[in-house]
């Protein structure tokens, strides 16, 4: 600032002007005028990008550190749409040119950097103000106030605070700025086709903008112009600006069209005004005049200056600056200059708009008071000096700009110190900040509760996944904490909803200071910049996990008794949910078993889908958790149907000894006295039973031997077909289990015939290691009278008995003696197939153990022949006694 302070009084003094002439004077050959206009553009221009470099550099300084706060992000999402979205949505209020200038620069920048794409439309028009600024007061006013206009705006905290908004202000204040400009020199005779072109064209651009100060300034300038004209009595005089406004209207065409049309046809237009109810527009009377007109001017006077009494000096400048117009008899600038304040104070103090009074509403006028403020400092200057008789007369001239200069040192430093203060001070609410610390805190399956906009927020900063929103306008958050889930309440307090106050009340709130970004200030009441989001606070409840999750997403409908959750074809909803205990585990689901209404579950890597039989009601399939999951069991479930998949609970359940389970997913229907599970061909029933025990154990299955019901038995990769006669009847076979399985041991049933398969029930046994075993697989059927187990043939049965070896031992084998029903024996390797008569009746045979084999013998009976074997009965027996 201090080299900007000395090339200024070089460029506004005749002094310095001497001097630069003496500094560049090249030979005495040149003439001297040449000199020094080439030496005075030089400087002009190298003070001018001195002052620009300071405002740029104030401007871009941390554009994108701070998150968006709530009308950025809605900002960001309009400006995330289609040109063509834009452009037909918003092409009324607040208008399409910062949605579109927006929506370029974002494609510019990653997502990660979405707040400096967003905010550098504003921070470039902001930039863009401070050269309008000096090239339209070096017109009307002189070098000397072009450069403290341009200093001040520089400087500007308001400039540099709306420079950093995502938020169509700067763009709109930049418009503005232009045709106040093109109209003070066209008001004072300048006509020419570039400055009406600048006047219209802006106009267009700042009603697209935004309406509203387009609109003020737009009547207050054309009101001068009738009050400036007057005198005149000459309606050609009103020609040009006729013509103007006939122009503007042309550009604005469309939005005119549109509010005709919804006014003809009883339409709401646009997003905040019902274009047909133009009394609900305004409220006059609703706030009293003095608390209105205090906020108005508080507004003008302090706001549009720095922090602390320095506003005090800004007011006494702006007013020498008016009453030197005045004495100087430039009627039009004075016009000019107050219309714009007058016709504010009228719209927002005596006619009240609905949507209240707020600083930024008015920043387009700041650029106005500060050139105003400039021209006192400058005029001001220039009086006190010229009234001192203590500077001689050759001083004057140079001591005239170190009196402006030091009088502008005066009122940027306090600006500077407000913008320091600016960098630091948070627009209320980071989202995020908010969505980080959810992020790292929210777990999947936790409920998130907020007020008013709060989904929007998160939903910009990408919500965790898995998680789902309420507002607390819904009961459905009280649900979830009446239920015992983990739910998060996002509070604004100022728009909280019914359910808030409550949720408030239950959960227990979070320190702010754990979302908030260390080194910011979070302020509102204190600050000096406006605020009009209300802060937000963070409240969390319900257990570290939960066992279970009943959902009340959906309330009970009139096609089923129960609250629901939703799954729309191809999404997936994650949660979490804990047990204690080293016990093995599965996890219930009850869903809806309707028609394209397939649903997947994951558990660690492990997929299973779960089984659909169209019988267009709840039912609940239990899944079993990986043994290597912690206390916290992660899982997720997708819909893969084409049908939205209903899910109303899931649960984690303890399978410890559960060594058997009956199924009753369907009732005992009339053709059979159990209930049962039927699987259908292709799927697939996974649970697991476990039974701890260092002996073999076996899997006791009971299906329906029915045609083509055909099922196969899956226990650690090892499969085993279970066999089929058509019996019509229960049946019950025992598959061994692999002795590397553990105490929980996995099970899949799969129907592998063209028809639905029914099972009953599964349970684990303990092989038993006795001297005998009698088989009953299949009961007494009407053409003998005993049970026996049914082998296929090449099928095999393996079983161990006991006996210890203190003699010569013999295995006893019954079977059935029938043609090709033949059968062989397995022990210990040695292999004996036994004898067939066909005597079409039961037979036993005895085979020698060998000797070398212990008391524990695993024996093999394997079908040989061509049709079915039967075996009824094995038994170690002592060797008889040999005859001498």
């Amino acid at each position: 600032m201090g080299h900007l302070f000395g090339l200024y009084i070089l460029l506004t003094s005749e002094s310095g002007l001497a001097k630069m002439k003496s500094m560049n004077q090249l030979s005495q050959e040149r003439t001297t005028a040449s000199v020094i206009a080439s030496s005075s553009k030089i400087w002009i221009a190298l003070a001018l990008v001195g002052i620009m470099a300071v405002g740029i550099g104030l401007r871009f300084y941390n554009l994108g550190l701070k998150g968006f706060w709530g009308d950025e992000i809605w900002a960001a999402q309009r400006s995330a749409e289609p040109v063509l979205t834009i452009i037909r949505e918003y092409i009324d209020t607040p208008g399409p040119i910062f949605y579109l200038l927006s929506h370029i620069t974002l494609r510019w920048f990653p997502y990660e950097q979405a707040e400096t794409a967003m905010r550098l439309p504003s921070a470039v028009a902001s930039c863009l103000i401070i050269m309008v600024g000096f090239l339209g007061v070096l017109r009307v006013h002189g070098r000397a106030a072009a450069f403290v206009t341009a200093v001040l705006l520089a400087a500007s905290p308001y400039q540099v605070w709306y420079a950093q908004e995502a938020r169509f202000y700067a763009v709109s204040t930049l418009f503005c700025f232009i045709v106040w400009f093109c109209f003070l020199q066209l008001v004072a005779g300048q006509r020419s086709k570039v400055l009406w072109a600048g006047f219209i064209g802006s106009s267009g651009l700042a009603l697209y903008t935004q309406p509203l100060p387009a609109a003020v300034l737009l009547v207050s300038l054309f009101g001068s112009v009738a009050v400036l004209l007057a005198p005149r009595r000459s309606l050609r005089a009103y020609l040009p600006w006729v013509a103007a406004a006939f122009a503007i209207g042309l550009l604005y065409a469309p939005v005119i069209v549109k509010v005709l049309l919804a006014k003809m046809t009883d339409g709401s237009v646009g997003n905040y005004v019902d274009y047909d109810s133009g009394d609900q527009m305004f409220n006059p009377g609703k706030l009293p005049f003095t608390q209105l007109s205090s906020m108005v001017l508080n507004a003008i006077f302090r706001q549009f200056t720095a922090e602390g009494s320095i506003w005090a000096i800004f007011l006494g400048l702006y007013c020498a600056g008016l009453l030197i117009l005045l004495y100087s008899k430039k009627t039009h600038l004075i016009v000019s200059h107050l219309s714009p304040f007058f016709v504010i104070f009228f719209i927002f103090v005596l006619l009240q708009p609905i949507n209240g009074f707020i600083a930024r509403y008015i920043l387009f006028l700041q650029p106005i008071y500060l050139s105003m403020v400039a021209v006192g400092i400058v005029e001001l200057s220039r009086i006190i000096i010229n009234k001192l008789p203590q500077i001689r007369a050759a001083y004057k001239p140079i001591a005239a700009p170190v009196l402006s200069g030091l009088l502008t040192l005066l009122l940027v430093i306090p600006c500077l110190k407000t913008i320091n203060h600016s960098y630091s001070q948070m627009k209320i609410n980071d989202w995020k900040a908010i969505a980080r610390y959810l992020h790292t805190n929210v777990r999947p399956g936790d409920v998130i509760v907020g007020s008013a906009w709060f989904n929007t927020a998160l939903d910009w900063y990408e919500i965790p996944k898995h998680t789902t929103l309420f507002n607390d306008y819904q009961q459905t958050g009280s649900d979830y904490v009446n239920a015992g889930a983990r739910v998060w309440y996002v509070q604004i307090k100022k728009h909280m909803g019914p359910y808030g106050q409550s949720l408030a009340q239950t959960l227990t709130p979070v320190d702010d200071a754990l979302w908030m970004e260390p080194g910011f200030s979070y302020a509102s009441l204190t600050s000096f910049f406006p605020q009009s989001e209300a802060p937000a606070h963070i409240f969390v409840g319900g257990p570290a996990y939960a066992q279970s999750r009943h959902f009340f997403d959906l309330p009970e409908p009139n096609w089923a008794n129960r609250s629901y959750r939703g799954i729309d074809p191809g999404q997936t909803l994650g949660l979490e949910l804990g047990m204690e205990g080293s016990a093995s585990r599965a996890l219930a689901v009850t869903y809806f078993d309707g028609p394209g209404q397939n649903i997947q579950v994951e558990i660690a890597g492990a997929t299973t889908a779960l089984p659909i039989n169209q019988r267009y009601a709840w039912r609940t399939e239990r899944v079993p958790v990986p043994s290597a999951a912690g206390t916290v069991v992660p899982f997720s479930i997708t819909a893969i149907g084409e049908n939205i998949a209903a899910v109303s609970d899931v649960a984690l359940e303890p399978l410890s000894d559960a060594r058997q389970q009956h199924f009753t997913e369907v009732a005992e229907p009339n053709w059979t006295d159990r209930s049962y599970r039927g699987i259908e061909p292709g799927d697939s029933a996974e649970l697991a039973l476990e039974l701890r025990s260092t002996a073999s154990r076996e899997l006791a299955i009971t299906y329906f031997d029915g045609p083509d019901q055909n099922i196969e038995v899956t226990i650690a990769g090892a499969t085993t077909a279970l066999p089929i006669s058509q019996q019509f009847a229960w049946r019950t076979e025992r598959v061994a289990v692999p002795s590397a399985v553990g105490a929980s041991v996995p099970i899949t049933i799969t129907a592998v015939g063209t028809h639905t398969a029914a099972v009953s029930d599964v349970a684990l046994e303990v092989v038993p290691i006795g001297q005998s075993h009698h088989f009953t697989s299949v009961a007494q059927p009407n053409w003998t009278d005993r049970s026996y187990q049914g082998l296929e043939v090449g099928e095999s049965t393996a079983l161990t008995l006991s006996l210890e070896p203190s003699q010569s031992r013999v295995l006893a084998i019954t079977y059935f003696d029938g043609p090709g029903q033949a059968v062989r024996v397995d022990m210990a390797g040695s292999i004996t197939t036994l004898p067939i008569d066909q005597q079409f009746a039961w037979r036993t045979e005895r085979v020698a153990v060998p000797s070398a084999a212990g008391a524990s013998l695993p024996i093999t009976i394997t079908a040989v022949g061509t049709h079915t074997s039967a075996v009824s009965d094995v038994a170690l027996e002592y060797a008889a006694p040999q005859q001498p």
